[in-house]
């Protein structure tokens, strides 16, 4: 195993190297390795993000440039990469990895490359990791997989095959987890970028053709189409989604810089409605990726923003209830910081992937998160952001409670730091250097917010 750089944060020094804006959310843990290659895409060794339990462990997966690296996260204020898998493709032409578990098995797949399916035993863990497949005859390279657990199952997308042409969406049975089997392909129009599938209903996120499809694959060789939404505010890319534990709420995400996340209504398949949008409201520019539903809170990796969490017991009125920004990178037209993001651990810890940072092991402080209706909310604003000369903090404090302001260096050194009871403070960048920094204020929570000094 690769000796890999192991970044890990108590209490006490949960604001170091990667102190990033948040609300609710705090740091437990970091994980990086140095020696991967960086692709030439993006400049990131790492992509998608995993779980998985046992009886008594936790663990994080994450794909990367070389392979598939598995992370204790047990102790999450002492983690250890205890395993990893090579993938049959590795360097720096390797984008993406993606992973679903079923019965004690991890499918992993990617898409660049003379790659393949591999199919892992996690009975072994934490000891090692065992390949018990690993062949490209049913998948040479996939953009993503997902299984449905209840009819075994396993849809990939964006195929491409050991031979013959691309293929849209290939279903195999995982009848036999270690021997999977091809029941159909599926050329239903150009690209299914996505998919969300329980019991043979399969919600299809269409990429490019920039819809929502929801079919009935019980007949895999003959599915029949319960209803689309073609047009809809934000439309772009249709990257991904969720369904609600009830079926009701399905959330869906445009991989489009500036397109909001979508709640929609499909109680009714034939008439799916948009009933409301979110957006981390970072940047006029900000760029959702993937989305997943754990109860009544919806979970968004942001490239460049993080990872958002909002509440949305209330579907026509979505609460934010906290995130945690991954990445310094300022925002832009390109694609980089925060890929996924994984919330099923039963320790309720989060997991989160960045391109550029690795692993982030990030717990949510459920006493304010969780609060739909606090009357204590506490917000700040930094204006104008970017600041040259001066710049101004300010909330609300009519209570004129103390609150501590502290400014740190993008390397986490403390560069100014006050107690006040005024509402709105100025500070002045004369002793600044030109550069990111991050503003936390400590009151009623903790709360941090990226500035930028030009």
């Amino acid at each position: 195993m690769k000796q890999a750089l192991l970044i890990s944060f108590g209490i006490l020094f949960s604001f170091t190297v990667f102190a990033q804006e948040s609300l609710n959310i705090s740091l437990l843990s970091q994980w990086s390795d140095s020696t991967l290659p960086p692709t030439n895409a993006y400049d990131n060794p790492y992509n998608e993000v995993w779980g998985y339990t046992t009886d008594d462990a936790e663990y994080a997966i994450i794909g990367s440039t070389m392979g598939t690296h598995f992370i204790d996260v047990t102790d999450p204020n002492n983690i250890s990469e205890i395993a990893f898998v090579q993938g049959a493709a590795t360097g720096v032409n390797i984008v993406h990895r993606d992973y679903h578990d079923y019965n004690g098995y991890l499918y992993m797949v990617c898409q660049e490359g003379p790659s393949t399916l591999q199919i892992a035993d996690l009975s072994y863990l934490p000891d090692s990791v065992h390949i018990v497949y690993d062949s490209n005859a049913l998948i040479k390279g996939a953009h993503n997989i997902f299984i449905d657990e209840a009819t075994a199952k396993l849809y990939a997308m964006d195929v491409y095959p050991a031979s013959g042409s691309f293929i849209g969406l290939r279903i195999l049975s995982l009848e036999d987890p270690e021997n999977p089997t091809l029941l159909t392909d599926q050329q239903i129009g150009s690209d299914v970028h996505d998919i969300f599938v329980r019991n043979d209903t399969a919600f299809l996120n269409r990429g490019w053709n920039s819809s929502l499809e929801v079919y009935d694959f019980s007949d895999t060789e003959n599915p029949v189409l319960l209803g689309s939404l073609d047009t809809y505010e934000g439309q772009g890319y249709n990257h991904s989604g969720y369904l609600s534990d009830d079926g009701n709420t399905y959330i869906m995400g445009d991989e489009t810089h500036g397109s909001p996340v979508k709640i929609l209504d499909v109680s009714d398949l034939s008439d799916m409605t948009i009933v409301a949008t979110m957006s981390s409201e970072v940047a006029s520019n900000s760029i959702p990726h993937n989305q997943i539903i754990k109860g009544n809170l919806i979970y968004s990796s942001y490239y460049y923003d993080g990872v958002y969490v909002w509440d949305f017991s209330d579907p026509l009125n979505p609460e934010l209830v906290g995130f945690y920004d991954t990445s310094t990178i300022p925002n832009g037209n390109g694609y980089y910081g925060c890929w996924g993001v994984y919330p099923f651990l039963p320790s309720g810890l989060i997991l989160a992937s960045d391109m550029q940072n690795g692993l982030f092991v990030l717990e949510m402080d459920e006493a304010t998160g969780l609060s739909v209706n606090s009357e204590n909310k506490f917000d700040f604003n930094l204006f104008p952001n970017p600041a040259q000369d001066q710049f101004y903090v300010s909330f609300d404090n009519s209570l004129r409670k103390e609150v501590l302001i502290s400014i740190y260096s993008i390397n986490g050194s403390i560069v100014y730091q006050m107690n006040t009871t005024m509402s709105t403070t100025k500070i002045s960048t004369e002793n600044f250097e030109k550069g990111i920094y991050f503003v936390e204020i400590k009151a009623e929570t903790v709360l941090t917010k990226k500035l930028i000094v030009n």
